[in-house]
C-alpha cells in the first residue's frame, strides 16, 4: 500500500473513531445540560478548565514527539518520556489539591472547594497513561489510539444520566470526567505491546527538552485559547466589579463553545493524527512538504464551510432544540464562534506544518498571538460588555494567527501555500455574506424551513466549486485512491 493510501485508509479510520468519540462527548454534555441547571452545568465546565490548566503549562507534548522524533521508536526515549509523564502527573495533582479553595473562592463557590481537591487524581492518572497508543501513530497505527479514546468517552456518556439523575447537582459532571480518565488509563495498557517502564536517559531528555520547551509555553497560551475565556466568564463578579457574568452565563457560553468546537476538534485531531506522521516524512523537501499540505486544503475547506453553514445559519435553533431556551442567552455568540473555528480548521494545517519540520517557536508564535483574545475577554468583562463581544475577538484572533502561520511557513521556510488561495477566499467571502443573511432573517426566527433550504444550497454550491478548484488531475487521483481502497477493503 502507498503512503497515500496509508494515510487515506488511516483518515477514514481516524475520522470514524472521532465521529463516535466525540459525538459521545457531546451527548454527555447534552444529557448534562438537560438534567442540571444552567449554573451547575457551568460550574461543571470549570473543573475541565481547572484540571486543563496545571497539565498545558507543564506539558512538552512528549506524545507529538514520539511521532516525530527518529529517534521515536527507542525503548529507552519511550520509557524517559513515562518518567517525565509521571512527575509531571504528581506535582500537576499536589498544585490542583493545594490550590483548590483558591479556585473554588474565584469562581464564587467556596463549598465546592471538595470538588476542586478531587480533581487532583486527574493528572495522576493522566501520568501514568501508556505511551505505546502514539508511538503505533509513526506506523500509521491508530486503531489503539482510537478504541482507547472512544472507550474512554461512551463510558462516560453512559454514566451521565444515572449520575446525573442520582447527584442533581455538578457533582455529575465530576464523576463522568473521572470515569473518562481512569477508562482511558486502563485502556492505553490493555492496547499497549511494551511493558510500562519508568527511566531516565539524559540524551533523550535533551532532545526532548529542545522539542518542547517552547510547547511547554505553547500549553499555558493553548490553555487561554481554549479554556481562559470560560475561566473570566466564570469568574467575572469576582474579578471586576462591571462584569456582569454569573455562572449561567458560563453554562450558555460553554453550551455554544462546545457546540462549535467539537466538530472543529473532531478534524484537527484526525489533521493531527495522521498528517503529522505523513508530513514529517518528506520535512527535508520544501517542494514535496508543499505539495502534501495544499493536497489537505480542499477537504479543509469543505469541512469549515460545513461549520460555517449549519451554524451561522441555525446555531440559534440547534442550542434551543437540545439544550433550551434558557441556554440561548446571546444569538451572536455562536455566529461568530463558528467563523473562529472555521478558520481555525485551516490554521490547523498551516500549524502542523511548522511542526513537522519542528519549528517550534513559530509554532508557539502562532498561539500567543491566538492568546489575545484572552486579554480582549478581560476587557470584555471589565466593561460590561456581553458574549458576544468574547465570540468577535476569538474570531479576529485566530484570523490573525492563520495569517502569521502561513507567512512564516511560505517566507522563512520557503514551502509555498499558493495553492490555498482559492479556498480560503472562499471562506472569506462566506462569512460575511452568512452574517448578512441571518440578519435579515432575524425577523423570521421561526421559519426553519427557509434555513434549512438556504443552507443546503449554500452548503451546495460552495462544495461544487471546492470540488472544480481541485483540478482534473487532482480529482482523478483522488477517484484512483478510493478505488483503490475499495478494492483492498473486498480483498
Amino acid at each position: 500500500m502507498s503512503t497515500a493510501e496509508k494515510v487515506a485508509k488511516g483518515s477514514i479510520g481516524v475520522g470514524l473513531g472521532e465521529v463516535i468519540e466525540k459525538g459521545s462527548m457531546f451527548l454527555r454534555n447534552l444529557v448534562l445540560a438537560r438534567m442540571l441547571t444552567p449554573a451547575d452545568f457551568g460550574l461543571g465546565s470549570t473543573f475541565v478548565t481547572t484540571y486543563l490548566l496545571f497539565l498545558m503549562i507543564s506539558s512538552f507534548s512528549t506524545n507529538q514527539y514520539i511521532v516525530q522524533s527518529d529517534s521515536g521508536d527507542d525503548p529507552d526515549l519511550q520509557n524517559s518520556v513515562h518518567t517525565v509523564e509521571l512527575l509531571r502527573g504528581i506535582f500537576s495533582s499536589l498544585a490542583i489539591y493545594f490550590s483548590a479553595g483558591l479556585v473554588a473562592s474565584l469562581f464564587g463557590v467556596p463549598d465546592s472547594k471538595w470538588a476542586f481537591q478531587v480533581l487532583a487524581l486527574i493528572p495522576l492518572m493522566l501520568g501514568l497513561v501508556h505511551t505505546d497508543i502514539y508511538r503505533f501513530q509513526r506506523e500509521m497505527k491508530f486503531a489503539p489510539s482510537i478504541v482507547t479514546a472512544v472507550v474512554s468517552d461512551i463510558t462516560s456518556l453512559l454514566a451521565a444520566y444515572p449520575a446525573a439523575l442520582y447527584y442533581g447537582n455538578y457533582t455529575a459532571c465530576l464523576v463522568c470526567l473521572l470515569i473518562k480518565i481512569f477508562t482511558y488509563l486502563v485502556f492505553s495498557h490493555l492496547q499497549s505491546q511494551r511493558k510500562f517502564k519508568l527511566s531516565f536517559s539524559l540524551a533523550h531528555l535533551k532532545d526532548l527538552w529542545f522539542f518542547g520547551w517552547p510547547l511547554l509555553l505553547n500549553g499555558g497560551l493553548i490553555f487561554l485559547t481554549l479554556q481562559g475565556d470560560k475561566m473570566i466568564v466564570g469568574s467575572g463578579k469576582q474579578l471586576f466589579e462591571s462584569s456582569i457574568f454569573t455562572l449561567a452565563d458560563l453554562g450558555a457560553f460553554s453550551v455554544a463553545f462546545s457546540f462549535t468546537w467539537i466538530p472543529t476538534l473532531m478534524v484537527i485531531k484526525v489533521i493531527t493524527k495522521v498528517i503529522l506522521p505523513y508530513l514529517a516524512q518528506v520535512k527535508d523537501n520544501p517542494k514535496v512538504l508543499s505539495l502534501r499540505l495544499i493536497s489537505f486544503f480542499p477537504f479543509v475547506g469543505i469541512y469549515s464551510v460545513g461549520i460555517l453553514v449549519v451554524f451561522m445559519m441555525g446555531g440559534g435553533i440547534i442550542v434551543s432544540l437540545f439544550c433550551g431556551k434558557e441556554y440561548l442567552v446571546d444569538k451572536y455568540l455562536i455566529i461568530w464562534l463558528a467563523a473562529a473555528n472555521a478558520v481555525r480548521v485551516f490554521r490547523s494545517l498551516t500549524g502542523l506544518c511548522l511542526l513537522s519540520i519542528g519549528d517550534t517557536k513559530n509554532y508557539l508564535n502562532c498561539n500567543i498571538i491566538r492568546g489575545t483574545a484572552f486579554l480582549a475577554t478581560l476587557v470584555v468583562s471589565s466593561c460590561g460588555l456581553y458574549l458576544n463581544w468574547i465570540g468577535f475577538s476569538i474570531f479576529m484572533a485566530e484570523l490573525l494567527s492563520l495569517i502569521f502561520s502561513m507567512f512564516v511557513v511560505s517566507n522563512k521556510h520557503k514551502i509555498s501555500v499558493k495553492g490555498s488561495f482559492p479556498y480560503l477566499l472562499l471562506v472569506a467571502v462566506l462569512i460575511p455574506l452568512l452574517i448578512l443573511v441571518n440578519h435579515f432573517l432575524n425577523p423570521f426566527d421561526g421559519m426553519v424551513f427557509v434555513r434549512i433550504l438556504i443552507s443546503m444550497a449554500v452548503m451546495g454550491s460552495v462544495s461544487i466549486g471546492i470540488i472544480l478548484l481541485m483540478g482534473e488531475t487532482y480529482r482523478k487521483n483522488l477517484m484512483q485512491l478510493f478505488r483503490n481502497l475499495r478494492n483492498e477493503s473486498r480483498i
